[in-house]
């Protein structure tokens, strides 16, 4: 292949005889069809439709203002104007603007206008464009309404009207429209409510006093119904109600529930011990349960400090009114207070069982009653309200050797729980309690608890020699083993800090031959201690 570039391609030679004849008549040909193209175009049949000829844009175009006039001679003129102004204006169907309007190039034809404008009728009218200005002036008259009131249960339910929502209940449609309209109430998990309504000008119509039907509330009332010593449905039933913003019902739910737990478990005699068993521990769960409940539906951190607030300054003003409604009823009062101790609400359970002796100072539970506030008071180291108590449970005791064993035991409880300068008094107090109930123990093992127990007092008061006679007092026979060694090992404990060492020595040698293994490490480790004093 040579490297020389290819020359270029000659043009084709003239067909010979006649070419020059046939292309002019060719071209003529061209020329005539060109006319004729033309001459149709420019026909006045047939005039080119204007692009601002509403009939002719393309949908939702609008109709501009001050657009020119169209080639056609039958093209026309329009303006709009309304009292007031501003309403919004549509031809056939299609919104071209807001009224006052001025419309030029219309094709002729009929049209459909519309002029609507919030509160006020809607006006409709036919329009025949013929190629003359013309000019409308529409009145647009108030709309005719009625008021329309919603106001039913459950709050926050939605309010349709002709499938438009209109608002959340409670609603009050100072403008409604009037006219014949279909009513929609609805809300989740309720059933809806539904209603042609017809509203008449100036007229008021009112819905209140019913109730959507809530499924889910429906469901959980008829567990409460079916299963009335279930405190977990209470509970159940007072969360729904608190979700649902019922508060008042909601507390009154809880406040049921309370009292429920408080009661002792009725169960048939019958019944299977393993379904007994169940029972019961499902009662405790339940009352576990509804502690935590409401303390967390009180609690900002769950629901939101508004709503928690809210319900927490009701809930106590409703306990409060409880309180003074049922404080006369020993029962309640115990139930409640002892819910009140077992919780540590010692502030509480104090004025609910202070209140009670104020109201009702000849009840046959006064006794009782002066025991759960001289716990209360231990619990709050009320130095002044625990001698207050004790001194009244002393003197209102008399013969009773087991409240005195309990004042006791409660005041030597809270030794370690005072100021150390109440100390002695405190001390005091449980040294007399125990007293009265040696003094008036009904058996012998009752009047050795109540000695061991006034040993202990003695021995923390700093007084070991009396604390040992009272340990020795406790030793009656017929104890179990691992009694008797415990109250021995007080007793030496007490001789050895009395200065008695060679008796306590003799003691814990004893003991370190036990059986038990800690009482055993216990004597050997007190000979120890033994050993170094004597060296």
């Amino acid at each position: 292949m040579s490297d020389q570039p290819s020359s270029p391609v000659p043009p084709a030679a003239p067909p010979s005889g006649g070419g020059g004849l046939g292309l002019l008549l060719g071209g003529l040909v061209v020329l005539g069809l060109l006319v004729g193209v033309g001459l149709h175009l420019m026909s006045p049949a047939e005039p080119a439709a204007s692009p601002k000829d509403p009939a002719a844009a393309p949908e939702g175009t609008p109709v501009a203002e001050g657009a020119p006039a169209a080639e056609s001679e039958a093209a026309g003129r329009v303006r709009f104007e309304t009292d007031p102004p501003g309403a919004s204006l549509f031809i056939n169907g299609r919104l071209v603007g807001a009224t006052p309007l001025t419309l030029e190039g219309l094709a002729a034809g009929a049209y459909g206008v519309r002029l609507e404008m919030d509160g006020r009728q809607p006006r409709t009218l036919r329009m025949n464009v013929d190629g003359k200005a013309q000019s409308f002036l529409e009145t647009m008259d108030p709309l005719s309404t009625g008021v329309l009131v919603v106001d039913i249960s459950p709050r926050g339910a939605e309010v349709l009207l002709d499938g438009e929502l209109m608002g959340l209940t409670p609603l009050t449609m100072e403008h409604a429209p009037a006219g014949i309209h279909e009513l929609l109430i609805r809300k989740t998990n309720c059933a809806p409510f539904s209603q042609r309504i017809d509203l008449k000008a100036g007229d008021k119509l009112e819905f209140k006093d019913f109730a959507l039907e809530d499924k889910v509330l429906k469901m959980l009332q008829g567990l409460v119904a079916n299963e009335k010593a279930r405190v977990g449905h209470y509970i159940d039933l007072a969360h729904y109600y608190f979700i649902c913003d019922e508060l008042d019902s909601s507390i009154a739910t809880f406040l049921k529930a309370q009292d429920l737990a408080d009661l002792p478990l009725e169960l048939p005699e019958n019944m299977d011990p393993d379904e007994r068993a169940l029972e019961q521990r499902l009662r405790n769960e339940d009352r576990s349960r509804l502690r935590k409940e409401i303390e967390k539906h009180k609690s900002p951190s769950y629901f939101g400090i508004e709503k928690t607030t809210l319900f927490r300054e009701k809930y106590d003003r409703a306990v409060t009114e409880a309180n003074e409604r049922n404080v006369t009823s020993w029962a309640w009062v115990e139930a409640n207070g002892g819910e009140y101790l077992r919780n540590g609400d010692y502030a509480r359970a104090e004025r609910l069982f202070a209140e009670h002796l104020e109201k009702s100072p000849n009840s046959p539970a006064v006794t009782a009653c002066l025991m759960n506030l001289l716990k209360a008071r231990v619990g709050l180291r009320n130095m002044r309200g625990i001698a207050e108590s004790a001194g009244k449970l002393l003197e209102l005791a008399g013969r009773r050797a087991d409240i005195m064993f309990q004042a006791g035991t409660a005041l030597s409880s809270a030794k370690d729980r005072v100021r150390p300068g109440d100390r002695q008094d405190l001390l005091g107090l449980a040294e007399k309690a125990l007293e009265k109930a040696h003094e008036a123990g009904p058996t012998p093992a009752f009047k050795a608890e109540a000695a061991f127990e006034l040993g202990n007092v003695l021995l923390a008061g700093h007084r070991p020699e009396a604390a040992a006679g009272w340990y020795e007092k406790s030793l009656i026979e017929h104890l179990p083993d691992d009694v008797r060694e415990d109250r021995t090992y007080c007793r030496a404990e007490a001789m050895l800090q009395a200065g008695k060492v060679d008796e306590a020595e003799a003691s814990f040698q004893e003991l370190a031959k036990s059986e038990h293994v800690v009482t055993r490490e216990k004597a050997k480790a007190a000979l120890i201690r033994v050993k170094s004093m004597k060296e």
